[in-house]
């Protein structure tokens, strides 16, 4: 039976531990903006470039080796509570210690937040006295909080790696009624944010640009104030961003999202200053932080072992099997020499 794709990650994660020891070891969660645009529309990832070890070197960064349990539409509180993660980590630690492999991780990269805030503006941004829109305050700092508290569910999960965990904000959206074309024929995706101000309240596209810019403003600042977050500023990236490398609202094409993997490489090389192996004790300790934070606990074990099973079978499969020495040859019999005469 296939690992699933999550697992199959992992095992080839490990596999670049093995082959390439150089690499700076780096965990990937969050949302879209380290996923998409996946197989929705042509392009890299942030992900794929990260891993593109010619693509690093050209930009003068080391290799990495990048594991990533991002997928497009999580919310924070959803990350630390993730499934696919907390099997992903058993499972290396499992299998990584069957094969002899130290896969401990240097850095922690996080996109989160935005899909707590950016998708529902109807809930912080309302019509106002004067019907020009306003920011709903209260309903803001309410929703700010409950981001504060996950991001300290997401460090204490990183902290048996005693790495940094690193997070980027938001850039300022421009509001559209447009959808983004995906491959899936009449499908896209979006718009979020202009259906509510530009359609709901009637606001002029500056105006909503405005309003949604004070939310993000505020979003940056309360990550960035959240203490063992290693935060860093990507709005002057995202204004780089040509109007036409915008896939929708809020992702981009290829050439916007390898602009904020430069980005990602700047901020990596300054949170990380040297190779750090993972030691024994803090695997141990993930492994029960892992049993801890997972509330299908009790269903993960089994499921685990399985897959560590499987995998450890396909390794025995693919050795050559050990050739038997060949049994030597009897010495032969020397005939006896025939008498003459």
């Amino acid at each position: 039976m296939p690992l699933p794709p999550h697992l199959r990650r992992c095992e080839r994660y490990l596999d670049r531990c093995r082959s390439h020891p150089d690499e700076l070891r780096v965990l990937a969660i969050g949302d879209s903006w380290l996923s998409l645009p996946g197989n929705l529309w042509d392009g890299r990832n942030v992900v794929q470039f990260l891993n593109d070890r010619r693509w690093t070197g050209a930009n003068g960064s080391r290799p990495m080796n990048v594991l990533s349990f991002a997928h497009p539409g999580k919310e924070l509180a959803d990350m630390s509570r993730d499934f696919d993660l907390h099997q992903g980590l058993g499972f290396l630690q499992e299998l990584g210690e069957r094969r002899g492999i130290t896969f401990g991780f240097q850095a922690v990269i996080v996109t989160g937040g935005g899909n707590d805030i950016l998708p529902f503006p109807e809930r912080f941004i309302g019509p106002g006295a004067d019907g020009n829109g306003t920011v709903l305050q209260a309903r803001l700092a309410a929703a700010l909080q409950d981001i504060r508290e996950s991001w300290g569910d997401l460090l204490e999960l990183a902290a048996p790696w005693r790495c940094p965990v690193i997070a980027h904000g938001y850039g300022s959206v421009t509001p559209t009624l447009k959808s983004g074309k995906i491959v899936i024929p009449f499908k896209g995706i979006g718009p979020w944010v202009g259906k509510h101000l530009l359609g709901t309240l009637g606001l002029p596209v500056e105006r909503g640009r405005a309003l949604i810019g004070e939310v993000i403003d505020r979003l940056n600042d309360t990550m960035r104030a959240i203490p063992g977050l290693s935060w860093f500023d990507a709005r002057d990236a995202v204004a780089s961003i040509r109007p036409s490398d915008w896939h929708d609202e809020i992702h981009f094409f290829e050439p916007g999202w390898e602009i904020l993997a430069k980005r990602w490489l700047e901020a990596i090389a300054d949170h990380v200053a040297a190779p750090v192996v993972m030691t024994a004790a803090p695997r141990a300790a993930a492994r029960r932080r892992v049993a801890d934070l997972t509330p299908q606990r009790k269903n993960l074990k089994p499921f685990t072992k399985d897959a560590v099973a499987e995998a450890v079978a396909r390794d025995a499969a693919k050795r050559p099997a050990a050739r038997k020495p060949k049994a030597a040859r009897p010495a032969a019999r020397k005939k006896p020499a025939r008498k003459r005469g």
